[in-house]
């Protein structure tokens, strides 16, 4: 995250960064829940 304003275009400029905390594998086991847990 340090380097985060370097690699990320300013906000004028459409730049956001999203930090996504997950635990994978902890919930429902279906496959639907184990798939967008790998896909986040």
């Amino acid at each position: 995250l340090k380097n985060c304003k370097q690699a990320v275009a300013p906000r004028e400029d459409g730049g956001k960064i999203v930090i996504i905390d997950m635990v994978v594998g902890y919930g429902p086991q279906d496959i639907k829940h184990k798939e967008a847990q790998v896909f986040f």
